[in-house]
């Protein structure tokens, strides 16, 4: 009964140093890496994505995984997009079953120069729009964004995704005698909505 005990214990207090350890240190892994990739394929083909490793902590009493990368670059062709950091929400549950785990998907980018952000997008949506907006207001600044996309069990992306970030030190040619400079402003952007805030502009 002793001995019984005993192993009882050892195994509680092992899995108990074992989740402690995964949920404050966690793990490195690149087990991830391959289904992060094709979610960006899946916008695009010829997009790719440059995924360091991914630290992975355990969250015990949501019963998920977070998993965490840093230093990351979406590349198209010869240009790229630096991100800051990239958070996974991952379901146990759907990870052990084997259907899609990822829940959520959270990127905050570096501060990225408007015009390489222009055309960077320009390479993925080859409409004139984007053509003439780059040529014709010749805007120069830098923007920081925050994007939190949700999937489905199917892996579908939802539509409450919500875009946020900063717009700072900005200028743009509106035509020949008007222009902005020292545009800033923090933004927010859902389906539904557009909030802009912190307007600041000569």
């Amino acid at each position: 009964m002793k001995t019984t005990l005993k192993i009882i214990s050892l195994f509680f207090i092992v899995v108990i140093i074992l989740v402690t350890y995964l949920s404050i240190v966690g793990i490195e892994t690149t087990k991830f890496n391959n289904q992060i990739k094709k979610k960006v394929e899946n916008i695009d083909n010829n997009l790719s994505l440059d995924l360091k490793k991914v630290e992975i902590f355990l969250n015990p009493l949501k019963l998920n995984l977070r998993a965490k990368t840093l230093g990351t670059r979406i590349i198209k062709e010869d240009k790229y997009l630096e991100i800051e950091n990239i958070k996974i929400n991952i379901s146990l549950k759907s990870l052990i079953s084997g259907e899609f785990a990822i829940e959520n998907v959270q990127i905050s980018t570096k501060s990225i120069e408007i015009s390489n952000l222009i055309s960077f997008s320009r390479l993925i949506y080859q409409i004139p729009e984007l053509i003439i907006f780059e040529k014709l207001f010749d805007i120069k600044g830098y923007i920081i964004a925050n994007i939190k996309i949700e999937f489905d069990k199917d892996g579908r992306v939802k539509d409450n995704y919500i875009f946020s970030g900063f717009v700072k030190d900005t200028k743009a040619n509106l035509s020949k005698d008007y222009r902005l400079t020292k545009l800033n402003l923090a933004y927010y952007i859902t389906k539904e909505n557009i909030n802009l805030e912190n307007l600041n502009v000569k």
